[in-house]
């Protein structure tokens, strides 16, 4: 889990990604895109979890689902590129 948002912009993060990509492409189900959802908790405090969806259906319902379910006060969907890169945020979701 990554304390900032930055933390998955640097070259570590990309190289994690790509290792995880390489490993759902094995398995025949490469994620095409990620969600970061922004959450509490008392030992760490405020930081952020990227989650992998397969497809932008996945991504959203992991966003709500996220905002719903486990207190997550903001989630962005992104694309990932080939190279583990990522994509400006292109949907938001906030707890209703």
């Amino acid at each position: 889990m990554a304390n900032f948002l930055s933390q998955y912009f640097s070259l570590e993060g990309r190289n994690a990604r790509q290792s995880r990509m390489s490993q759902y492409v094995e398995l025949g189900k490469p994620f095409k895109f990620v969600v970061h959802a922004e959450v509490f908790t008392d030992h760490q405090g405020y930081h952020f979890v990227e989650l992998d969806a397969e497809d932008g259906n996945h991504a959203d319902n992991l966003a709500k689902d996220w905002c719903k379910h486990f207190s997550a006060m903001s989630c962005a969907v992104r694309a990932v590129n080939s190279d583990g890169s990522l994509s400006k945020p292109f949907r938001y979701f906030n707890p209703e």
